[in-house]
């Protein structure tokens, strides 16, 4: 499940 952890911190990085 790394590409889950990956997705939500991209996710969170750009909906910065």
């Amino acid at each position: 499940m790394k590409l889950a952890n990956q997705r939500l911190a991209f996710e969170l990085g750009t909906r910065k």
